[in-house]
């Protein structure tokens, strides 16, 4: 065991949850969460007074996410996920249910910050990659959700705004995650964001047709993204193989069909 200078004591066996602790838990990511929990609770608190002030918010949050991040790029993910995240709450009917997502969500945008803190600190850190990989992937979940339940409720929101929106989202978030893969090849970053851009549009073209919910058409979206989401991070580390992009697609159809059968068909107006 070792002493410290007070006199107390750290045991062997008392390493390992400390070192977890400290890899896992920031104090300034922490305030920062806080920061973005009462956000969403003051919008279901006083909504018709807090929506002039939501982009206020929003550009707190971006300006604390690009200080951890230690760049724009970096700052995009939490930002994004932080609209996604507002825009959903106005479809999230019940009081409980609302507080339950605020909640959920708070802990997704710890692990975008926390992970945006620990790569500023070390590139290299995989387990951080990882962490902004999930977040990536469930902001475009939330965002594709969102946009889309919009287009189901607000009739000025056409097929092209829809198609735009997914398209957007899908570069941004997929530029901010690539190009950190891909580290000093901007130009693969680059290339590689705007095709999964391009590819989510035309499934926000596709998705136009469907008749299904907010939640199911963001779902969908997201598996019909994900092969193309996993080539591209495959190639930016080196393991990409055509057997793997095989066994994915067709894990893929297999959700999607799944998908397709158990959801319930809304009638098209």
């Amino acid at each position: 065991m070792k002493r410290g200078e007070e006199g107390s004591t750290i045991r062997k066996e008392q390493l390992p949850s400390l070192i977890v602790s400290i890899m896992f838990f920031h104090i300034a990511v922490f305030f920062a969460t806080l920061l973005f929990f009462g956000f969403l609770e003051a919008f279901i608190a006083l909504p018709a007074r807090f929506s002039p002030i939501a982009a206020f918010f929003l550009t707190v949050l971006f300006r604390m996410s690009w200080r951890f991040g230690g760049s724009i790029g970096s700052a995009l993910i939490p930002t994004l996920f932080s609209l996604s995240a507002y825009i959903l709450l106005f479809f999230v009917s019940a009081p409980k249910e609302k507080h339950t997502f605020i909640f959920l969500s708070s802990m997704v945008f710890y692990v975008a910050m926390l992970g945006n803190y620990r790569l500023k600190q070390y590139k290299g850190d995989v387990t951080a990659q990882s962490m902004l990989s999930l977040v990536a992937i469930t902001a475009l979940f939330f965002l594709f959700s969102a946009f889309y339940g919009v287009f189901l409720n607000f009739q000025r929101f056409d097929e092209a705004t829809l198609m735009i929106s997914y398209g957007i989202s899908a570069f941004l978030i997929g530029f901010s995650a690539f190009a950190r893969l891909f580290r000093n090849e901007t130009r693969k970053a680059w290339l590689s964001s705007l095709l999964l851009g391009i590819f989510a549009a035309q499934i926000g073209w596709i998705g136009s047709f469907w008749p299904f919910g907010y939640l199911t058409s963001g779902v969908l979206a997201l598996m019909m993204i994900s092969p193309l989401w996993d080539t591209i991070q495959s190639e930016a580390l080196g393991t990409f193989s055509k057997k793997r992009l095989v066994v994915h697609t067709l894990l893929i159809l297999s959700l999607v069909g799944m998908v397709l059968v158990s959801s319930p068909w809304l009638p098209v107006v």
